[in-house]
């Protein structure tokens, strides 16, 4: 586990209102980088881990950045933000010790897919409830580390081209990510070998 300290005892300097540090990008060390997670000092007790989608260098959505969490702790919402990026237990808080909750870490995970996804909160709300459930159930998949974030992502990156209708990319998709949890065939691979 990374052990994450406080700004000041690195660089001397107490961040100022505004400061903001990069945890990364989603997926991770992929050329085709879609979710920037970052952590922001709102005030002195209030610490918010938002995400960024990109397509590219271009913004996705309306939403120019959305929340995840608001922590009262610099180093805790680093180290949640990190445990989002490279998976639960990657980083502690050096002065909490923090492990998060599952409904936390749930809750972040599935903000991230559904950035990547280029969803809003509205179109969310009107996807239909078997749709959020298989969204919800991809998320729980990459935080219990089934599938990865690269994964899912470009999975989803394949069907929506292909797909003219969102809800029958949703279908599509949950049939791409229940095979590569099964560890069957992935997408393009010759089976005929």
């Amino acid at each position: 586990m990374k052990e994450i300290r406080p700004a000041k005892e690195i660089i001397g300097v107490e961040p100022s209102v505004g400061y903001e540090w990069d945890a990364g990008w989603v997926p991770e060390a992929s050329a085709f980088r879609r979710v920037r997670i970052a952590v922001r000092k709102l005030n002195e007790k209030e610490w918010q881990i938002h995400a960024t989608g990109y397509r590219g260098a271009v913004r996705l959505g309306t939403d120019r950045e959305t929340p995840i969490l608001i922590l009262p702790c610099e180093t805790c919402a680093k180290a949640f933000a990190l445990d989002l990026v490279h998976g639960r237990g990657y980083s502690y808080c050096a002065e909490h010790g923090t492990v998060f909750d599952e409904t936390q870490l749930f809750d972040g995970t599935l903000v991230v897919l559904v950035v990547a996804m280029n969803l809003s909160y509205r179109n969310w709300i009107y996807l239909g409830e078997d749709a959020r459930n298989k969204v919800c159930w991809t998320a729980r998949l990459i935080l219990d580390g089934k599938i990865t974030w690269h994964d899912a992502i470009s999975a989803w990156e394949r069907v929506a081209q292909s797909c003219a209708e969102f809800r029958t990319a949703i279908d599509v998709w949950y049939v791409e990510i229940a095979r590569l949890r099964t560890g069957g065939e992935k997408h393009g691979e010759d089976t005929n070998s």
